[in-house]
């Protein structure tokens, strides 16, 4: 799976499992990771990686990362497209293209991103990029992640991930070391495209038995994922939340910088397990408890 950084902007405002960012709605899902911060509120400046969905011109998020205030990205398709006044419409945005030049093919219909240098003024984007999405996989900049299993390896800085060729020579590398990137390794691996190589930034190596690191993916039964973040509605070490997923550690899990009875609401913890299914709906049933100090 190839998640492509899809939005860059402010949070306009926070849902139930939803956010607003640059008219396009995001939602929030057991599995999304929320990198940089604990918890979003309305003006924090945001890059949302994700599955873009067209039926309803919504963004399944698979990490949404907070930062610092950069420019801005826009995604969608084209609609209303007004030629004399240089205007289209992006779902519910207005975008002006008055200082951009138009895509080969552009038209009604089309899939693109847009990029803007700074936030819309008078509720209308002045973009200066617009990109057709089907020609934006593997271009310079796009930023990305990919989740799979290494196909081929020459050297840390010359591997192959689900096809696409990674320079990890630079990344940070998480949960293990370079000497754990070989072929058959599942990785997760974040960074920016130049040439049509996945510049790494980070890499994270997972256990190898189809555990997702970002939390992304399936949530299909025994899938594996990943957790980071602050505990809540704590009932039980068998019943407590986190990022709005049900966790039970009642099996015996592996703890790490602390015990069960460390287990409160508000304890900062990285939770690795698996998604089963039970009467009450889909809960993840731990394999690992990490206790942190950064959430």
């Amino acid at each position: 799976m190839i998640a492509f950084s899809e939005l860059k902007g402010q949070v306009e405002s926070v849902g139930a499992g939803t956010l607003l960012v640059n008219g396009i709605i995001v939602r929030l899902v057991s599995t999304t990771v929320l990198d940089g911060a604990a918890t979003l509120n309305a003006g924090d400046f945001v890059e949302v990686y994700g599955i873009y969905d067209a039926t309803t011109s919504a963004l399944i998020a698979t990490r949404v990362e907070k930062r610092g205030a950069d420019d801005y990205k826009l995604r969608g398709t084209v609609s209303a497209w007004d030629m004399a006044n240089t205007r289209f419409m992006l779902g519910t945005t207005l975008v002006s293209y008055t200082g951009a030049t138009l895509p080969v093919g552009f038209a009604n219909g089309l899939a693109v991103r847009a990029y803007a240098a700074g936030a819309p003024t008078a509720g209308v984007w002045p973009v200066t990029e617009i990109r057709p999405v089907s020609d934006y996989s593997l271009s310079d900049d796009s930023r990305a992640e990919i989740e799979g299993i290494v196909s081929a390896f020459a050297s840390l800085a010359d591997f192959e991930l689900n096809g696409v060729r990674v320079d990890g020579s630079g990344a940070r590398i998480d949960d293990g070391s370079a000497t754990d990137i070989r072929v058959g390794a599942r990785l997760e691996v974040k960074g920016t495209f130049a040439d049509g190589t996945l510049v790494a930034s980070r890499i994270e190596i997972e256990d190898g038995s189809g555990s997702s690191g970002s939390g992304s993916g399936s949530s299909a039964s025994g899938y594996q994922i990943e957790l980071h973040g602050l505990v809540s509605d704590f009932v039980s070490v068998a019943s407590f939340t986190v990022r709005n997923a049900r966790v039970d550690a009642s099996a015996s899990p592996a703890f790490e910088r602390g015990t069960a009875a460390n287990l409160v609401n508000g304890a900062c913890v990285e939770i690795k397990g698996n998604i089963v299914t039970d009467p009450a709906g889909s809960i993840v049933r731990a394999t690992e408890v990490k206790f942190d100090n950064d959430c």
